[in-house]
């Protein structure tokens, strides 16, 4: 059952999502914390309470509009299922995550400043994790149960996460194309993972 926000808690969230808009349509350096407030119907001192700085607050939204999307992927292996089921499981679970209208609009903050201010883009970045999350978890427990030939499970999870993000993220983030309907979605979803497995799975 969902818990309800405190008071608080429901100003930091107003904050963020006001934080994020702002920053996606006038950049970091040229948005202030006064603006933010004034969106975020609260006072600059309640946004200084929750964030001490700007570049912190830039971070928070990397770290709790978007972690808290890949947090939900559950990475878990199961060894008496197919290899194929359980990792059809976990890359929609994933394209579900990044497909999030949370996600796609923190990213293309992300995105609208790299240009112009790529070493606050950098730092924010630091808090995703690097090696592909719950797709790594689960293909490092593979390999360790000798179903996957993997030397480096890095790599191998980056390759599936660019073979569905290519398809099913990339375009959207660009607002090159709409969302596609969950039949493409499941088709793309299961190319790819039938693709990866047929370079990895251990014969």
């Amino acid at each position: 059952m969902r818990q309800e926000q405190t008071y608080s808690q429901r100003k930091r969230t107003a904050i963020l999502h006001a934080a994020a808009e702002e920053f996606r349509t006038n950049g970091f350096r040229e948005t202030s914390m006064d603006r933010i407030a004034e969106v975020a119907r609260v006072s600059k001192r309640t946004v200084y309470r929750h964030f001490p700085s700007k570049d912190a607050l830039y971070r928070a939204i990397t770290h709790e509009l978007v972690l808290s999307k890949l947090d939900a992927v559950d990475g878990s292996y199961d060894r008496r299922q197919s290899l194929r089921t359980q990792l059809i499981r976990i890359a929609t679970q994933e394209v579900e995550s990044f497909s999030s209208e949370t996600y796609l609009s923190t990213m293309r903050v992300l995105l609208a400043e790299a240009f112009r201010s790529p070493d606050i883009v950098q730092r924010a970045l630091q808090d995703l994790p690097a090696n592909g999350g719950a797709i790594h978890a689960w293909i490092t427990a593979a390999v360790d149960d000798e179903r996957l030939t993997v030397d480096d499970p890095t790599m191998a999870a980056s390759q599936l996460l660019a073979l569905l993000k290519g398809l099913l993220f990339w375009p959207r983030a660009m607002s090159m194309q709409n969302a596609v309907s969950i039949q493409r979605r499941d088709t793309i979803i299961h190319s790819a993972v039938d693709m990866f497995l047929d370079h990895y799975q251990s014969q």
